[in-house]
């Protein structure tokens, strides 16, 4: 029987938060666990390199752990990326005995282990557009972005059949214009979806309730990783325009390397106009959107941001940086703004408008239908022509 292996460098339960995790767990939980396998990372006590089971979502899973990781590092001296890379390579040879050969990953870095074998089929995802390299908190890798890129363009042309990107139409375009004469294949958007069983409009009185939130403040949230490209500086700055007035709220649910700078940065205003909240369940993630009277994001780069999504599906006003998926996320002047200058001052006035709009929650509602979950398997299956010989 035919299967498809989705190989990740994550453990498609809980870490490490962000995109790929969020996408690879979407995926699982659409397609059959019959007709999948997975091979990804580990932080629980089960033994490495061997074919064991994983439950997820009340559903069983033949999963290969390729390396244990501790959670509670938050920048290892050795990138994860290279461990996962060198950890893929060991086990590869004893993945392949199993007669699996079609291929789905989001992790760029197993592109370079994968194509030393043959497959019937490699199917790959960006799970942004941005280059990882030249973007790493590891600054001292950053120099080699563009050997990196150039190399993992080369093996995408040579080796896939399908090339995903959870990014919007326009940030592709873009990405194929700036690399014409490298990239010989087209690239599908596969935007990132949303849990409607999960994220949806609640009453926000009840929610500011639930977690013992007061009443009378204006609420700014924002969710994902504490990493300097999800420009919490400029949130911070735009925060600071607003404490006088000591009736602004700034909450950060998700946890990162940078959680030290950010405590440290308005130690006057933290834990009392500044919180942070750290990693929390989806169903929690979801309160604290409904709690908040504006959604905000100050990303220099984003990816498709399932942070976005997330906070369009429960009803709130958005005001975020120029970053890709906000044009096709954001109506603007009906469900937000996107700031297209790294200006607090200018953030700040967009905030003000987005609470004074009026009937977001039915617009938004609209524009999030199409990202549903459910609507997963199909975009996925009928943009992948070797992934039909699997599942239809």
């Amino acid at each position: 029987m035919s299967k498809l292996l989705i190989i990740e460098n994550c453990n498609f339960i809980d870490y490490p938060i962000g995109g790929t995790l969020s996408f690879a767990k979407q995926l699982i939980q659409e397609l059959p666990s019959k007709k999948i396998a997975l091979v990804g990372i580990t932080n629980e006590n089960i033994k490495i390199g061997e074919w064991t089971s994983i439950e997820i979502t009340n559903q069983t899973f033949e999963f290969f752990p390729i390396l244990r990781l501790d959670p509670n590092i938050k920048k290892p001296i050795i990138p994860l990326r290279f461990k996962s890379l060198f950890a893929l390579l060991l086990y590869l040879r004893k993945i392949r005995k199993r007669p699996y050969r079609f291929v789905f990953t989001q992790t760029p870095q197993f592109i370079f282990a994968l194509t030393l074998f043959h497959w019937k089929s490699i199917c790959f995802c960006f799970a942004g557009l941005g280059n990882s390299v030249k973007l790493s908190r590891y600054r001292r890798l950053r120099f080699l972005g563009a050997i990196y890129e150039t190399t993992l363009i080369r093996l995408l042309n040579k080796f896939t059949d399908c090339i995903f990107a959870a990014a919007d139409t326009n940030s592709i375009h873009e990405f194929e214009q700036n690399h014409t004469n490298a990239l010989k294949k087209n690239i599908i958007s596969l935007p990132t979806r949303f849990d409607d069983n999960v994220f949806y409009p609640r009453d926000k009185r009840t929610s500011r309730s639930k977690l013992k939130l007061p009443q009378d403040k204006t609420i700014l949230v924002t969710t994902g990783r504490l990493c300097w490209i999800k420009g919490w500086d400029l949130l911070l700055d735009v925060l600071s325009l607003r404490a006088e007035e000591n009736n602004t709220i700034l909450i950060f649910v998700g946890d990162g390397e940078d959680r030290n700078q950010i405590e440290e940065r308005y130690p006057e205003l933290f834990n009392k106009q500044i919180l942070i909240i750290g990693f929390v369940d989806s169903a929690t993630v979801a309160e604290y959107l409904n709690a908040a009277d504006v959604f905000i994001l100050g990303s220099y780069t984003e990816g498709w941001s399932t942070s976005l999504i997330e906070a369009l599906a429960c009803g709130k006003p958005i005001v975020t940086t120029y970053v890709s998926s906000a044009l096709d996320i954001v109506k603007e002047g009906l469900t937000g703004f996107i700031v297209r200058e790294r200006s607090q001052t200018l953030f700040n006035k967009y905030i003000d408008k987005a609470l004074e709009l009026k009937n977001v929650e039915p617009v938004s509602i609209e524009i999030a239908l199409k990202y549903k979950k459910s609507t997963l398997y199909n975009d996925f299956i009928n943009n992948w022509e070797s992934g039909k010989l699997i599942f239809q």
